[in-house]
């Protein structure tokens, strides 16, 4: 994803859309705030920018994965369970840990489900002078 950034007028909320330049999210702040709240703001003014990090989710961990199954199963047949997944290697984890996040990742778009869709935190912030 390309780099976004955003800016805020009250330290609170960061819902002014996002900018694909620092300047641009700067020229922008200024244009608002001129345009909707012009007597609030004096010559010492200052808004917020700061650069847009996207939420995500955690990735597909196969030990999370195969140590429940292998725990049941030697809860139901202890021999079985024992020795359930000792022999697999770390390329076959991580080969699994590919495949499921492939097939969570496409279950996830298919059903539009994202939690995280629309949601971020603010990084690099910084306080811009309203005027010049």
């Amino acid at each position: 994803m390309a780099e976004k950034w955003t800016f805020n007028t009250d330290k609170d909320y960061w819902d002014f859309g996002s900018y694909d330049t620092k300047q641009e999210a700067i020229e922008q702040g200024r244009i608002v705030i001129k345009d909707e709240e012009p007597d609030h703001f004096y010559e010492s003014s200052h808004f917020r920018i700061g650069k847009i990090v996207p939420v995500t989710m955690r990735n597909i961990d196969a030990d999370m994965i195969l140590e429940p199954i292998a725990d049941d199963l030697y809860d139901k047949h202890e021999q079985a369970g024992e020795n359930a997944f000792t022999k697999t290697t770390t390329e076959q984890t991580l080969d699994l840990e590919r495949q499921l996040q492939d097939v969570f990742d496409g279950w996830i778009k298919k059903y539009d489900l994202d939690p995280t869709k629309g949601y971020f935190t603010v990084t690099e912030i910084e306080e811009i002078p309203f005027y010049e």
